[in-house]
């Protein structure tokens, strides 16, 4: 997909679509790499806001990078194509639920395992990204995409990328095949769902209480989801909660 108007050259294969491996940490890395830090973290809030002022389509590449003054080449040592410069929240948030769910003990119920390594990432990511803001700009990021054709595309592709990566990784160490257990796969598609479900609640709300608002639904979301396979229609008709 162009990514800027008829340039070859900003195409991305959504196919090689990847999580990134989570948030830098400022404070760990040299000089050297908190500049290159700061040049990505400000390509990513241009992009924002340049896409929310403009819209998505009608914002060329030139135009990003003119607000920072860096060259295309510079981009594209950061991100990929436009629309993986815009949703650093989605890859963010993601790439450390990834990394913290290969650091947790799995025993007992998967689905807990699983729903609590996200619960945590939830209220860990401020701290980690060094960005109080971070919930607010990830709130601005979602209601974009939502009326975003072309970023929907890309995100239920970066979602469907995720999900692949959190089965290889799970079924990995559960010593299951390349293709994992179609069990563990249903399961991590409903806690995709619970997220989703807990954010668009949140977003309605007008992303109140930030973390603790998201933390919240999700917990909420996910501790209804044994239930919500065995509801029956006459609970529905009778307004059972």
């Amino acid at each position: 997909m162009s990514t800027s108007a008829g340039s070859p050259a900003d195409t991305v294969n959504r196919g090689d679509l990847a999580p990134v491996p989570g948030v830098p940490r400022g404070g760990d890395l040299p000089l050297r790499e908190r500049k290159k830090l700061r040049t990505r973290r400000a390509l990513a809030d241009a992009a924002l806001r340049l896409f929310t002022e403009r819209g998505f389509e009608a914002t060329t590449l030139d135009q990003v990078v003119g607000a920072v003054e860096v060259s295309k080449r510079t981009f594209f040592r950061n991100f990929s194509c436009k629309e993986e410069a815009v949703l650093t929240g989605e890859t963010e948030l993601w790439g450390e639920f990834v990394t913290a769910l290969a650091d947790r003990d799995l025993c007992g119920m998967l689905l807990t395992a699983v729903g609590d390594t996200l619960l945590d990432t939830v209220r860990s990511i401020v701290e980690i990204s060094g960005d109080d803001q971070w919930w607010d700009r990830y709130l601005r990021e979602r209601r974009l995409l939502a009326d975003t054709p072309t970023l929907r595309a890309y995100g239920m592709v970066f979602c469907a990328n995720v999900q692949r990566e959190i089965v290889s990784q799970v079924g990995a160490r559960l010593g299951l095949g390349p293709a994992g257990d179609l069990r563990l796969r249903l399961l991590v598609d409903q806690v995709v769902v619970a997220w989703r479900c807990a954010t668009e609640d949140w977003i309605t709300a007008g992303g109140a209480d930030g973390a603790e608002g998201v933390h919240a639904r999700l917990a909420q979301a996910l501790a209804a989801l044994p239930t919500s396979l065995a509801l029956t229609a006459a609970e529905c008709t009778a307004g059972v909660p």
